[in-house]
């Protein structure tokens, strides 16, 4: 009966080991899949702000079009649309001081 015993508790001494070891490698893998979720993240954050600016360049580009009909004209309507910004600009600053 010892024996028995004594082969049992060595038994679960092995497993305990391997569930230790396999335990040790989840651990490892959850955080080396927590950083790839925080790099995808950024990614993600940063892709999307990249989206935002092309989409305001898009209607940008689609207002420009619509005011004016060739490219020279497009030039000079954008050149005029900056300079009402400025002038919008400026006059906020002002009114702030």
């Amino acid at each position: 009966m010892a024996v028995t015993l004594h082969s049992r508790i060595s038994d679960f001494g092995r497993k305990l080991e391997v569930l230790l070891s396999r335990y040790e490698n989840l651990e490892r893998e959850k955080k080396a899949l927590a950083e790839r979720v925080t790099e995808l993240q950024d990614e993600n954050g940063r892709l999307r702000a990249e989206l935002e600016a092309r989409a305001r360049d898009v209607h940008f580009l689609t207002m420009s079009h619509r005011l004016a009909s060739n490219p020279d004209t497009i030039v000079e309507t954008r050149r005029e649309i900056e300079s009402l910004i400025r002038d919008i600009d400026k006059c906020i600053s002002q009114l702030k001081e």
